[in-house]
């Protein structure tokens, strides 16, 4: 289960912010650049469904004032309690547009709009294990007093607020003067608790990223790592109690759902399944007779079946062998919950192709103290020794047998095994290509030097594009750095996004808050075609080398491509290369007559090798072809085979 997090938000609502104070929105208002920023992050929430994820939002310098503490001083006027803190549902979160929007006024105190929001997570929260957020927005025209502020700062101390200050284009001397009190205020809390202030230019690039999902590691195993056969020799075997944690699962974008609409509201539809059995003739006419011609069924052939008659069976070729409840228990292969410890292989032996599925950390268990020590030896003699480990791994009792890899892993000096599951013989699939170093004729012979293999040159010049394509010296921002810490950041495993799951996401979020308004998604979002084209800078420094490989393996550029049929590529495009205009590329079907030889045609159209006898010459063909079969042609036939050639 994930933390507890109670959220609120003190936004300012004054006159000013329907201006545009910020350079880097375009024009945006200050209120419409906020409100990206809020929508984001509580349309994350919502999309968690977590109950104990909750928000509340307080607006500042409003034209009412609502609010519990108002009533003892003036200090709190124009302050809104404009969303109490709770879970935020999606009718909740339409009500947003139509709150958030500038005031008339500019009255309003930033500081007490803070201390409504301390209040308002004491009450709610109480003594109970939350995360406590306060995040404001503003920018900086508001009022700001000072009275009071380090009893403040020791009231979030206490409670421990994560307090962050966002601010919009502070530029006018109010601005910059409310600018450096709520600095101060910062800098005065930054040693007692976690307190943050940031221009809002740098969260702007931050509204780029997908939202992901946090989740709380549960435990998926936990038992013993068992090294040796605790049955035939106890005395030798080690034990280790063991913990397993999801590392890599797979996510799975959203899926939809059917719905009617009844009373201008989307209501979820339900589904049921029948079952149907098709009846042979015999036993359809028994079954009219039997019913009556009056009750005639229009598919008189099919009987409903209830879900109780249903019974298990397996497919053999056509047939289906019945199988009873009592031989389907003896069809589970019984099993006991364990992890054991097979054996041990060198890193450089094994392929890493095999490895499939997701990964788990496998942990000594928190209570053990000797299991931290003995996990630590292991972990440490496989990487001294260069060697994983192969173990049979099996989830729960009876459950599915499976072979894992366990690899030994680091992170910030804490040892521990990650798994990864291993295929079956049944899971391989093994085939038979053509090998790409050789061609082998008909006869059998070997040729290691054809048009269609690559030379020595071209074998040099793919070695050097590959190295001036390697993106290791590339940070993550897929600029070239020489810094340990940096190399190896660009496109490492976890910064890609998934782009479908990204874009359902916005439109969920887009439909949401506005079920009037039409969709608005772009491809065009930047983090997320980020590795969907190579870096600029390595392009540009192997271009050279790329214009030497195509001209080395003599690549060409095919205008038009037929993949519909059995034709050549190019089939229509004028063919100018032998200074002849009318020539035209054409196929085999088009030169051919219908009532050409079958066995011609598929020779002619069979790919070979251009090697002494096996060498399909087309001019010796045609000439064949004319005297055996096209002894009457007519003229057009005629001109066909004149005027026009084929391209092999």
């Amino acid at each position: 289960m994930a933390d507890k997090e109670a959220t609120v938000f003190v936004i300012d609502l004054g006159e000013s912010m329907g201006k545009s104070h910020l350079i880097e929105t375009n024009g945006k208002s200050d209120i419409d650049s906020c409100l990206s920023y809020v929508y984001d992050k509580i349309g994350s929430k919502v999309l968690s469904e977590r109950k104990t994820d909750v928000v509340g939002i307080v607006g500042v310098s409003t034209d009412e004032t609502n609010n519990y503490l108002a009533v003892d001083t003036e200090a709190y006027n124009n302050i809104s309690i404009l969303c109490p803190i709770q879970q935020i549902l999606v009718e909740t979160f339409r009500t947003f547009p139509r709150l958030l929007r500038p005031s008339n006024t500019s009255s309003g105190d930033l500081i007490s709009g803070i201390v409504i929001a301390i209040d308002m997570l004491e009450k709610y929260c109480r003594k109970l294990k939350y995360i406590k957020n306060i995040i404001v927005l503003s920018n900086c025209r508001s009022e700001a007093d000072t009275d009071g502020v380090e009893h403040i700062i020791d009231k979030m101390a206490s409670m421990n607020i994560n307090l962050t200050i966002f601010t919009i284009g502070a530029y006018s001397d109010i601005a910059k003067q409310n600018h450096e009190i709520l600095a101060h205020l910062i800098q005065s809390s930054s040693e007692k608790f976690s307190c943050a202030l940031y221009p809002f230019s740098e969260v702007l690039p931050d509204l780029e990223l997908p939202n992901i999902r946090k989740v709380k590691s549960i435990i998926s195993y936990s038992g013993t790592l068992t090294i040796g056969d605790s049955s035939r020799f106890p005395q030798d075997t080690l034990v280790i109690p063991v913990e397993r944690y999801p590392r890599v699962k797979k996510a799975s974008p959203p899926s939809s759902c059917a719905y009617i609409e009844r009373d201008h509201e989307a209501k979820a539809v339900s589904r049921h399944i029948a079952y149907e059995v098709f009846l042979s003739a015999d036993e359809a006419e028994q079954k009219v007779s039997s019913i009556g011609e009056e009750q005639k069924h229009p598919k008189k052939d099919i009987v409903k079946v209830e879900p109780e008659e249903l019974q298990k069976g397996y497919l053999y070729g056509r047939t289906i062998v019945p199988i009873t409840v009592e031989d389907q228990q003896l069809l589970s292969f019984h099993s006991t919950k364990s992890l054991d410890l097979v054996g041990f292989i060198p890193t450089n032996t094994f392929p890493c192709w095999q490895l499939m599925g997701e990964t788990s950390y496998i942990l000594p268990a928190k209570t053990d103290k000797e299991a931290h020590v003995t996990m630590s030896c292991l972990v440490q003699a496989m990487f001294e020794m260069d060697v994983y480990g192969l173990a049979r791994f099996v989830y729960r009792d009876n459950s599915r047998v499976q072979m894992v890899l366990l690899i030994p892993f680091t992170d910030d000096g804490n040892l521990c095994l990650v798994d990864c599951p291993l295929p079956f013989s049944e899971d391989i699939r093994t085939y038979k290509f053509p090998s790409l170093k050789i061609i082998r004729t008909i006869k059998g012979k070997i040729l290691r030097e054809h048009r269609l293999l690559p030379t020595t040159e071209s074998v040099d010049l793919m070695r050097q594009y590959v190295q001036a394509m390697d993106v290791s010296d590339l940070s993550s921002e897929g600029n070239i750095t020489t810094s340990i810490e940096a190399i190896g950041g660009y496109a490492a495993p976890g910064q890609a996004f998934d782009p479908v799951i990204a874009k359902i996401n916005k439109a969920i979020l887009q439909k949401a808050l506005y079920p009037e308004k039409e969709l608005s998604l772009t491809d065009s979002n930047a983090v997320l075609l980020k590795y969907s084209q190579p870096p600029a800078s390595k392009v540009a420094a192997a271009a050279s080398i790329a214009d030497k490989l195509i001209a080395s393996v003599n690549v060409k550029k095919v205008d038009k491509y037929r993949t519909n049929k059995r034709k050549y590529a190019g089939i229509g495009v004028p063919d100018n290369s032998n200074g002849n205009d009318n020539a035209t590329v054409v196929g085999l079907d088009d030169i051919l007559p219908p009532d050409a030889d079958q066995k011609l045609k598929a020779s002619a159209k069979r790919s070979k090798t251009m090697e002494d006898d096996n060498y399909f010459d087309l001019h010796t063909q045609l000439i064949r072809l004319q005297t055996s079969k096209l002894a009457n042609e007519n003229d057009d036939d005629k001109a066909l085979l004149n005027g026009k050639c084929l391209v092999l």
